[in-house]
C-alpha cells in the first residue's frame, strides 16, 4: 500500500455555497443589519440561535470569515429568537 501525503479539498457542500452567499450579500450593505434566522422560543431555540451567532461572529463559519468581520445580535420576538448579522464598519 502507498502512502500520498496531500491536503484534502476545502468542503464545499450546499450549506457553505448558501451561506457564502448569504455572507456576501449582507457584505454589500455594511452597517446595516440583516436578519437571518428565526428559531423556536424557549431555551433551545435561545441556544441555537446563540450558537449560530456566535460561530459567525467568532470567525468559525468559513463562509462568513472568508468574507470578512461580521458581528452579530440575537433578539427575543413573539415569533422566536432572532439572529441578526451585519459586516463591521472598515472590515
Amino acid at each position: 500500500m502507498t502512502v500520498n501525503w496531500e491536503e484534502p479539498p476545502p468542503v464545499r457542500n450546499r450549506t457553505s455555497v448558501k451561506a457564502n452567499k448569504l455572507a456576501r450579500e449582507i457584505a454589500s450593505r455594511p452597517g446595516e443589519w440583516a436578519h437571518i434566522a428565526t428559531y423556536k422560543p424557549g431555551p433551545a431555540g435561545r441556544s441555537a440561535a446563540r450558537a449560530r451567532a456566535y460561530g459567525i461572529s467568532s470567525g468559525r463559519v468559513d463562509a462568513y470569515n472568508s468574507v470578512g468581520k461580521f458581528e452579530t445580535t440575537v433578539r427575543s420576538t413573539p415569533d422566536g429568537w432572532k439572529v441578526y448579522v451585519r459586516l463591521k464598519r472598515g472590515a
